[in-house]
This record gives structure tokens, C-alpha cells and sequence, in this order.
């Protein structure tokens, strides 16, 4: 039988394509199992977990927004506070954004920044921006793939209330209130049913955690709390030290490196406090200016030619990098893909 056309083609709204294409702006909805560094006994080591790619994706969008504001205004936004128990995550902090309505779009600003897509304060292409924030997609993804979805701020002048559910599907009319404080707090409600998840698994919380000791690492300007306990590190050389005592650490500013060694090469790697777990250009960067000189010292010294491979295998690389408006591979940011140059 001949299909029709009205059966053989659709036209989707954004969040419907999200919905039953998430692969594409978050990642795999398919449980993984990987080896991967938890922080255990305060030290990082390496387990086997079964997390959900996109899962972890909605989780960190939510953090990379806190992260960002930061990174604009260190001095006004310096404390991060995260609490989860095993359905609902709530992430804070002491920033605020502005409770200004925005006349062309008729819309409050915290509401074009979680509840519109392709709304940001990223694409200034002319500006220098070291952030995490790219395609405006990010937190809205969050939104779309939770049953509840909250969002309070103030800007030390008014708050800001309001309420998503059903995969931003519904909303409230926003409350705006006079207040002195500054502060934006997101809570939510991932969709479990849509993930296929009983709720929040211990796999899951250990990627949290794990998250929250990369951003204490990367920006030791912030203060970071998870669920009540202070994150104590004071820089990404002592990050590095959870996970090797015996490091070769060097600091270039915006180029934080270490080495050291392991059998079999391994890399932890950030862009602009963005966990690139695949890599990328910057990783190749440093790792084959790291081969070469090794190489080069070897066959003066010794009178041997070595394999780049041999040499490559022995170390442990760590590299906290700010690059200005980075390319990545995907908008799950993993691997960076941005030219050497």
C-alpha cells in the first residue's frame, strides 16, 4: 500500500524534535558503561559506572550557566551551592539576573534565557568570550527533557518566579516582587520516565560530584557547596594531586598543565572549565610538544630513536585551557575541535 504524504513526512516544533531527536543537542539516551574517575576517600579514582550521556548533559548545562556568570563577573557571582536527593536537583547561586522585560520579544529576560530557544548573550561574535555558552540551546535542553522546571532570581532590585513542566511545554505567568537580594536558583525535575531511570542512581550523583570537584578545580575563584559541604580546592594543581602525588605542574595563565605518569595514556582535559573527556586540538597541542622534546632528549642523550606511541603511553595529561569562543565537535562539547592556530 502507497503511503501518503501526510504520513510519510511531519513538520516538528522545536521541542518535539528534541524530544524524539535528543542525540543531537544532548547525547545518547542510552545507558553507557564506562571507566571513569570518581572522587573516592579524597582522591580521584577510577571505577566502572553506567551513566546516561544526555542525563549528565541537562545536569551540566545547568552548572555551566552558574560557571559563565562567573566567569563575567567573578567578583559580584563567587559561590555556587548544589543539592540533590534522589529525584529533584537545585542549583544556586549569589548572581542575579536582570528582571528587565525585554520589549521587542514582550518577554522577562530569565524567561527568554530558559524558556526560548536560541536566546543568549553569546553571539556577539565581535567580543572575546572565554565561556562554556555557545549555540543558545543549552539550559532550554534541560528544560525540555524535565517534568518541573523552576527558575527564581533577583537582581537586587526585583525577583523573578517561575515555573515549567511538562518538557517546557506549560508555563506560569511570571511573579515579579521588589527585592534587595541576588541570587538565581534553578530546581528541577529530570523527566526519569523519558530517560528510562528510576530516579537519580548512585552512578549518576558520582558524576555530579565528580563535576562539581572539576569546576572547584578549574575556577578556584568560586566557592563550590554540594549538599552542604564546602568543595576545598584551592587551585588545578591540587586537582590534579587527587589524582597523582607525583606531578610535573606548570602554570601559563590561561595554559594550567600537568604530567604525570601511567601506563598507558590517559588525559583530563577542560576548555574554559568544560570537561572535553574525548580531547581535541588542544590536547594534541601539548601532548606532541611533550613527545618531541622527550624524543629529542632521549636520542641526544641516549643515541636511541624512540616511538612517539612508546613515549605517549607513559603519561597522564592534564590540561585547564582558556580559549577564546571555542569550536567544538558537538553541542555536547566533548571534544574540541578548534584549528591549532
Amino acid at each position: 500500500m502507497t503511503k501518503s504524504i501526510e504520513s510519510q513526512y511531519r513538520v516538528l516544533s522545536d521541542v518535539e524534535h528534541i524530544r524524539l531527536r535528543p542525540q543531537m543537542y544532548a547525547g545518547s539516551t542510552e545507558p553507557e558503561s564506562k571507566e571513569i574517575f570518581v572522587y573516592q576517600n579524597k582522591q580521584m579514582r577510577k571505577v566502572e559506572v553506567k551513566v546516561i550521556p544526555a542525563f549528565v548533559k541537562i545536569v551540566d548545562e545547568i552548572l555551566d550557566n552558574s560557571v559563565d556568570a562567573h566567569k563575567r563577573n567573578p567578583e559580584k557571582l563567587n559561590c555556587l551551592k548544589v543539592i540533590f536527593d534522589d529525584s529533584t536537583i537545585t542549583v544556586e547561586d549569589n548572581g542575579g539576573i536582570s528582571v528587565e522585560l525585554h520589549t521587542e520579544y514582550n518577554m522577562y529576560a530569565p524567561e527568554l534565557i530558559f524558556g526560548q530557544l536560541r536566546s543568549g548573550s553569546n553571539y556577539n561574535d565581535a567580543e572575546d568570550q572565554m565561556l562554556a555558552g555557545t549555540h543558545g540551546l543549552g539550559a532550554k535542553i534541560s528544560n525540555i527533557l524535565s517534568k518541573q522546571f523552576i527558575v527564581e532570581t533577583c537582581d537586587g532590585k526585583k525577583s523573578f518566579v517561575q515555573k515549567f513542566t511538562n518538557g517546557m511545554t506549560e508555563r506560569t505567568e511570571p511573579v515579579i516582587k521588589k527585592s534587595t537580594k541576588n541570587y538565581t536558583k534553578i530546581t528541577f525535575t529530570p523527566d526519569y520516565e523519558f530517560f528510562k531511570m528510576p530516579g537519580l542512581t548512585e552512578d549518576h550523583k558520582n558524576k555530579i560530584v565528580r563535576r562539581l570537584i572539576d569546576i572547584s578545580g578549574t575556577d578556584p575563584g568560586l566557592k563550590v557547596i554540594c549538599n552542604g559541604e564546602e568543595i576545598n580546592i584551592n587551585d588545578f594543581k591540587e586537582y590534579v594531586n587527587l589524582y597523582a602525588e607525583d606531578v610535573i605542574y606548570e602554570d601559563y595563565g590561561d595554559w594550567k598543565i600537568g604530567v604525570s605518569a601511567s601506563s598507558g595514556f590517559q588525559q583530563t582535559s577542560f576548555v574554559n572549565s568544560v570537561e572535553t573527556y574525548m580531547g581535541g586540538t588542544h590536547v594534541e597541542y601539548v601532548a606532541n610538544q611533550i613527545v618531541t622534546a622527550l624524543r629529542d632528549y632521549v636520542k641526544k642523550k641516549f643515541k636511541i630513536e624512540v616511538k612517539p606511541s612508546d613515549i605517549k603511553s607513559q603519561f597522564h595529561l592534564f590540561i585547564s585551557c582558556n580559549i577564546n569562543r571555542p569550536k567544538f565537535s558537538s553541542q555536547t562539547k566533548e571534544n574540541m575541535v578548534s584549528a591549532v592556530s
